[in-house]
């Protein structure tokens, strides 16, 4: 199957993906049918060399394609075939020169140039093997959490391609493993579909899982990546995920419960969340109202030392929000006075501009708590006084 039938034909799939958006109207756009979007460059370009552009960069010769760009050929030009891709989303992708990718980017080609799905050519080099035109654009200054028009990322493209070397690539250079898709799906739910593409990928699967992939969290057809992958008949990673659920849900259960024991004196409850870390379990693991383990460590439980607050923190989304009340671990660990939670949190970047449901932030919070220790450690001069803490945040219960 040539590339472009691929890229074309899973594009479509995953825009309209039955485990994710059934809308039915997905198959009719199976074209790349691209569309060129963005400002219209103030250097005058020679279209008509456009169509030998695009035809050395398909016979991959890299001097001519340096002479016409020298000769002020568009370097954001498309191909005129069915597919109308941009000339850089062929030199990446399909039609992969490494002369040819650099030669593009010197002449200021597009980064973000963006077919009519709205995939740049990031996400296109994305659905084959193609790790070094990732790492060659990432570097260039393409965006790693650019989205179609549907909030596919290039993760959740390779994921559901099962190119496990772009997958680690993406990874490595800092890609959300846990980004949502405008239908609610991750790359861990895309990945456990059989697409045109790739049939499951269970080394993808594992890796993002290690990476922090929430196994719970499930996409707007009220499915997560393991009943997906039930759904594909993939059984061996719905096998896997099934394992990796029930390990992270015990290591949540484990928290909780150590929570509710926090004031029992020589409870041993702590020990039951050492163990479910020490075989692996991921602390980020979500409950339907959006409540995390870090935030009830955020109340402060005998036996957790620093070191395990950070992995805690390094391991889960820190900006999380709390249904009930939109608390986050940070307002929560500042009503609490537990310091070194809240110093771990400015270190990771915990945001303090989030509101609760009250419209308090943390640096609001932080101000109310009257904790010079945990005021200090925000300096912030323009934090308001305000002793009305009426509206604090109750303990879970």
């Amino acid at each position: 199957m040539s590339s472009f039938y691929k890229h074309s034909a899973l594009l479509g799939m995953l825009l309209g993906l039955a485990i994710v958006c059934p809308a039915p109207t997905w198959a009719q756009g199976l074209g790349l049918g691209l569309g060129i979007v963005g400002a219209t460059p103030a250097k005058t370009y020679d279209h008509t060399l456009d169509s030998k552009l695009v035809q050395a960069v398909r016979a991959g010769k890299p001097d001519e394609v340096k002479s016409l760009l020298a000769k002020n050929a568009d370097p954001n030009t498309k191909d005129t075939d069915k597919y109308t891709s941009p000339v850089l989303a062929l030199a990446a992708g399909e039609n992969y020169n490494p002369d040819i990718l650099a030669a593009f980017l010197a002449a200021g080609a597009d980064r973000e140039i963006t077919n009519a799905q709205g995939a740049t050519p990031l996400i296109l080099c994305s659905v084959d093997s193609h790790a070094d035109s990732i790492k060659t654009l990432l570097k260039a200054g393409a965006k790693i959490e650019a989205t179609t028009t549907d909030g596919l990322t290039a993760l959740m493209v390779s994921a559901s391609a099962g190119e496990l070397d772009n997958v680690r690539c993406l990874l490595d250079s800092g890609a959300n493993v846990n980004a949502l898709s405008k239908t609610k799906g991750t790359a861990l739910i895309y990945g456990c579909a059989k697409t045109i593409a790739g049939t499951g990928n269970i080394e993808v699967i594992k890796t993002l899982v290690t990476a922090g992939a929430d196994v719970g969290v499930k996409a707007a057809n009220d499915k997560n990546a393991m009943m997906t992958a039930q759904s594909y008949g993939l059984t061996d990673i719905a096998n896997y995920l099934f394992e990796i659920d029930n390990r992270d849900n015990a290591l949540f259960n484990a928290v909780a419960h150590a929570y509710n024991e926090r004031k029992t004196p020589d409870s041993t409850a702590w020990q039951a969340v050492k163990t479910a870390l020490d075989a692996g379990a991921n602390p980020h693991y979500t409950i339907e109202d959006g409540r995390t383990s870090l935030m009830f460590l955020a109340y402060g439980i005998p036996g957790c030392d620093e070191a395990t607050l950070k992995r805690f923190v390094d391991h889960s989304d820190i900006n999380a929000q709390e249904a009930k009340f939109g608390a986050t671990a940070l307002h929560l660990a500042i009503e609490n006075g537990n310091v070194p939670l809240v110093t771990l949190l400015l270190k990771a970047g915990a945001r303090r501009d989030i509101a609760t449901k009250t419209g308090k932030t943390a640096v609001d919070t932080a101000a109310i708590s009257k904790n010079l220790d945990i005021i200090a450690l925000f300096a912030d001069p323009d934090a308001p006084d305000d002793d009305d803490d009426d509206n604090a945040i109750p303990y879970f219960v």
